[in-house]
């Protein structure tokens, strides 16, 4: 668990000045009076790059978060005035220098928490929180089902950091029989901010689905370790059977294959699956696919 002396971080590594110090303190006491567990917050850091912020606890200045797998406790007691008095203007112009000599953002090699000390955070903005977000889902499944086209527009950056949780919801309201999580990716771009698996409300809904005893998991593994998928289904058929042959074929949610079972499968497992793949889908199951495959609540 990592620290972050909020006054601190600002003054240090964000601020060239005592005007600025205060100003980017601000940006995280406005946490302090509304920050409740459960909530989603994107922090603007101060060269533009965002992460998204889960809080875990809020009590009293003492916030404590959770960002791409790192847990950080944040205490807003300082006062600007108490930043400048801890670090001198000599010190914080020393620190940048270091800081800029290190080379650029690059959320593959450093913690969370040494990104908000090296950049500091210019804005933090409430996104949603799990309930609000869980509603959402409900209230639209499809979007959290059907999976997106390549006619589609590009997914804008909180879609892309909300899907992963949105198709879990999706799964555990019952509004799809199956989900396909990826554990870890190790093509491309693979630093912490590309894991679905850190990404905001994911660990705690994969909580959920273990306790929840219609849910059945299995591993997925890619070719040469290159990657490992969770599937999560229904107990029930046909759902079962499709869990289990998409294990046996290695699918990763991250990874689209040309087999029109897999994109179907990978995307929209809601009963209405394209023509092409019907029969090998009929060869697994004779059940119907029938959603929601649980009561909702």
């Amino acid at each position: 668990m990592s620290e972050v002396v909020v006054g601190k971080i600002q003054g240090v590594a964000a601020a060239s000045s005592a005007a600025e110090a205060a100003a980017a303190t601000d940006a995280w006491v406005t946490l302090q009076p509304t920050a409740a567990k459960g909530q989603l917050y994107a922090a603007t850091l101060g060269d533009g790059h965002t992460l998204w912020l889960e809080v875990l606890s809020a009590k009293g200045p003492r916030v404590q978060l959770l960002c791409y797998g790192e847990t950080i406790d944040v205490n807003l007691s300082l006062t600007p005035a108490e930043v400048r008095h801890k670090e001198s203007l000599t010190k914080m112009r020393k620190h940048q220098q270091e800081q800029q000599q290190q080379g650029p953002w690059d959320a593959g090699s450093l913690l969370p928490s040494q990104l908000l000390s090296q950049h500091g955070v210019s804005q933090l903005r409430l996104v949603t929180s799990i309930n609000e977000f869980a509603a959402e889902v409900q209230q639209h499944p499809a979007w959290w089902c059907d999976g997106t086209g390549p006619e589609d527009p590009p997914l804008i950056a909180e879609q892309v950091a909300l899907l992963s949780a949105g198709e879990l919801l999706a799964f555990l309201q019952g509004s799809r029989g199956v989900c396909i999580l990826q554990l870890y990716k190790g093509w491309g771009e693979k630093g912490a901010d590309q894991q679905p698996l850190l990404r905001p409300f994911v660990l705690q809904l994969l909580q959920r689905a273990a306790e929840d005893k219609g849910v059945l998991l299995m591993g997925s593994a890619a070719p040469e370790g290159l990657g490992a998928s969770l599937l999560l289904c229904a107990r029930q058929q046909p759902f079962k059977a499709w869990a289990e042959h998409l294990a046996t074929v290695g699918v990763q949610a991250a990874l689209v294959a040309d087999s029109p079972f897999y994109k179907a499968t990978g995307g929209s497992l809601d009963g209405k699956v394209i023509a092409a793949v019907d029969e090998q889908l009929k060869s697994l199951s004779s059940a119907a696919a029938v959603l929601p495959w649980k009561r909702r609540r």
